[in-house]
């Protein structure tokens, strides 16, 4: 996906979060087993399963595009899986119901960080960021997450905090209770007659240092 539908502006993902931000640790990859995944389908009793992978259209890049190829991957595992687009604001308001008013069986969303800080981040993955009180969409709970968690809350030593993250982050990957693809890159088009323009991982960018180039 990253080679093909989004042209190399993308990492594959090591962790639940993107590697630029503080308390990030590398937890592993998911390997691309399609018969495996048929026999887990097979033991847990849904193999064959039809399910619509919702997805924006327009929202991020090549969204539309990711979708396709990920339900191509699916279907390569057993499942049936019908790919919906929508527009940003209808999709938010379906993903980001209540539990008992879900009618998303799956659905792709980027999460972006204003900050550069794991905490935020890690709000996909704790109860009470599930809808509508946040956006944690997978409805995904853990104990020892959430013990986690709140330890890196309050934790005021820098080390510790980080190590509460990747304890965090471990669990979860194991769990997989989303499917991490990748974090975004952010390519920026300009003239070939400046230099030193600079972006940050938060989706801005910088011409303060820009200069002409030599």
């Amino acid at each position: 996906i990253i080679d093909n539908v989004l042209f190399g502006a993308a990492e594959k993902m090591t962790a639940p979060m993107a590697e630029s931000l503080v308390g990030y640790c590398e937890t592993g990859a998911y390997d691309y087993d399609p018969e495996k995944a048929k026999q887990l389908l097979q033991e847990s009793g849904a193999a064959g399963a039809s399910l619509d992978l919702l997805t924006p259209s327009g929202r991020y890049v090549q969204d539309a595009q990711a979708a396709e190829a990920v339900a191509g991957y699916l279907r390569e595992a057993g499942l049936k899986v019908n790919v919906t687009t929508s527009d940003f604001p209808s999709f938010l308001a379906r993903v980001n119901a209540p539990r008992s008013a879900q009618t998303v069986d799956m659905h792709l969303l980027g999460w972006a960080p204003p900050y550069l800080d794991a905490e935020f981040a890690m709000q996909m993955f704790r109860k009470g960021t599930h809808p509508p009180a946040g956006l944690a969409t997978s409805f995904y709970t853990d104990p020892k997450v959430e013990e986690f968690l709140a330890q890196a809350d309050v934790e005021t030593d820098g080390d510790a905090r980080a190590e509460a993250f990747c304890e965090a982050s471990k669990i979860i990957w194991d769990q997989a209770p989303w499917i991490f693809l990748w974090t975004q890159s952010f390519p920026i088009v300009h003239s070939a007659d400046v230099t030193d323009i600079s972006y940050t991982p938060t989706e801005k960018f910088s011409a303060v240092y820009a200069r002409p180039a030599d």
